[in-house]
């Protein structure tokens, strides 16, 4: 695409934040052209843009060629390093998913329709977030084809249970279900998640620990976090019996702490001066 001082625009190089363009000069030689303006990886706005030309020394126009899907309405989207083409949506209150093959990961809050159906590409994603979208439920068959999922968010949502089609997450890593209703997690369906290494369980009405049996069966897991479930007494008994292998994989509010071995310190304090606490 030339301009009036016979440049082609070729591509956007190195960081998105520098101010450079690589331009392909008419003669096949490549110039570098400072800008005066600061450049994003979001560009979905900016088409065209001044910049003062050295070899004529007048104000030309850039256009900027598009060459990969429009950003969708309420997305911001987000270009893949050294490539044309987004690898990265956040879109909130949208009506359709958006079907770029390139995504690899999606952000999706407010959303109100069958959200896991209307997914085009799942095996693509590495990363999926559906916050805030009232699902209460996952479809029995709709995770089998997100193959490649290392972290799942399901953060501010309605669930009541932990749903047995995680355990088709084959990939999973890091799950964060965070501020939802669960009172009773199935620690055996955690145990079904090959490869899980955190589970982020705050904020929902939990109400008791995993036991040490439980921990001892989820081989990977390095952390549970279930803090602000208001419903966990401080369980003094759950705590005394973990070994320090395991004490250090639950986080959890107790009176003014949470960290374990705090706690710990203080459920063996309690215990010895018989002091009345809840076990």
């Amino acid at each position: 695409m030339k301009t009036g001082a016979g440049l082609l625009v070729y591509n956007i190089t190195g960081q998105m934040d520098k101010t450079k363009l690589s331009c392909l000069a008419s003669n096949g030689k490549s110039d570098f052209i400072e800008l005066d303006q600061h450049l994003t990886n979001s560009i979905n706005s900016l088409y065209s843009f001044n910049y003062w030309n050295p070899k004529n020394n007048e104000i030309d126009i850039i256009e900027l060629e598009d060459k990969s899907e429009p950003c969708p309405h309420n997305c911001q989207c987000f270009l893949a390093e050294q490539s044309d083409e987004y690898d990265q949506l956040h879109c909130a209150n949208i009506v359709n998913i958006p079907t770029h093959r390139s995504i690899r990961r999606l952000q999706l809050k407010n959303s109100t329709f069958s959200i896991l159906e209307s997914i085009k590409h799942p095996a693509a994603l590495i990363e999926l977030k559906l916050e805030n979208s009232k699902i209460n439920t996952i479809p029995t068959g709709s995770l089998k084809n997100f193959t490649n999922i290392s972290y799942l968010n399901l953060n501010g949502n309605n669930l009541t249970v932990i749903p047995t089609e995680f355990k088709e997450l084959k990939a999973l890593e890091s799950l964060s279900i965070a501020n939802n209703k669960i009172e009773t997690p199935d620690w055996n369906i955690i145990k079904l998640i090959e490869n899980i290494t955190f589970l982020n369980l705050t904020g929902n009405s939990i109400q008791s620990l995993p036991t040490k049996i439980d921990l001892e069966r989820i081989e990977k897991i390095k952390n549970i976090d279930l803090r602000d479930n208001k419903q966990i007494e401080c369980p003094c008994q759950a705590v005394l019996s973990y070994p320090d292998s395991l004490a250090e994989i639950v986080q959890f509010d107790c009176h003014e702490y949470t960290d374990m071995k705090d706690i710990q310190t203080y459920c063996q304090q309690a215990a010895k001066s018989n002091s009345g606490l809840k076990e």
